[in-house]
């Protein structure tokens, strides 16, 4: 039971993630971008 509550919530957070995923934005200067989830921050060294 614990396995089978456990495989729904995954497929219910992968579903959720999936949904949002194009919603993301950043806010550059004073329009809206996608965000890129791969890009590494400037200050990153």
């Amino acid at each position: 039971a614990a396995y089978k509550r456990g495989s729904e919530l995954v497929k219910y957070c992968a579903a959720q993630l999936d949904k949002v995923d194009n919603q993301v934005k950043v806010l550059e200067g004073e329009m809206l971008k996608p965000f890129a989830a791969d890009a590494a921050p400037e200050t990153a060294e």
